[in-house]
């Protein structure tokens, strides 16, 4: 369903749709423990969970999702805010509506959508939908390190989405990359500045923190291949 919290942007009421209470999907064969893993024993064959209680396991399937990957940027992770679930999602809505209420049209607010991937995309759109849709003031930019958008798919395509996002007034700026972010600007590494009012993250992911200290292949805690 992440794939679909961006909606949220736009939509509140889209939450409904997208989310599946647990009850629905479970019966009476299956055990449910409601917790955060914390760790992962490969050698001991064992979940551990964040309230110290340990689970054992002939066969664990790891399906611990996403965080964000900030790469190192300096200032990034402090200042931007993400899209890994439906409070990301809504946390970007309310920045976006305090900035539209805000501005006015000498003095529009900026929304830079970092990265443009799937998510980059995705998020862009909504908020320039949302932003006509409120009628606010609002200058909305995607920014990407690459000389292209959606990088590694047909250009055909990569020219389609190029154009609803300008048919959608997104300024769209490749090639940019960010070197260091403080609160309202952002600085490049070719020494230029932009400055925004909301900035949203969508670079990159990497695997769960609990994964840290997991004795398995993996890379950026991403698990891969299975262990035997």
């Amino acid at each position: 369903m992440l794939h679909e919290s961006h909606r949220l942007i736009r939509d509140a009421s889209v939450r409904e749709e997208i989310t599946v209470p647990v009850e629905e999907i479970w019966d009476t064969d299956i055990e449910f423990v409601q917790g955060e893993v914390a760790g992962l024993d490969v050698d001991a064959r064992a979940v551990e969970l964040a309230d110290g209680e340990t689970i054992g396991y002939d066969l664990v399937v790891v399906c611990l999702g996403s965080r964000t990957a900030f790469f190192g940027i300096d200032g990034l992770e402090n200042h931007a805010l993400t899209l890994k679930s439906l409070d990301d999602a809504m946390a970007i809505n309310e920045a976006v509506a305090a900035a539209g209420e805000e501005a006015s049209e000498d003095d529009p607010a900026g929304v830079i959508v970092g990265e443009a991937g799937l998510t980059g995309i995705q998020t862009a759109g909504e908020i320039a939908a949302y932003r006509t849709e409120r009628d606010f003031p609002m200058d909305v930019t995607l920014v990407e390190q690459a000389n292209e958008i959606f990088l590694g798919h047909d250009h055909e395509f990569q020219g389609s989405i190029r154009n609803e996002l300008d048919d959608h007034d997104v300024e769209i700026r490749t090639g940019t990359v960010i070197g260091e972010v403080d609160d309202g600007t952002i600085h490049t590494e070719d020494g230029e500045e932009i400055d925004y009012d909301v900035l949203v993250w969508a670079g990159g992911v990497a695997g769960q923190n609990a994964l840290d200290s997991a004795n398995s292949n993996k890379e950026y805690n991403r698990v891969s291949p299975a262990r035997p």
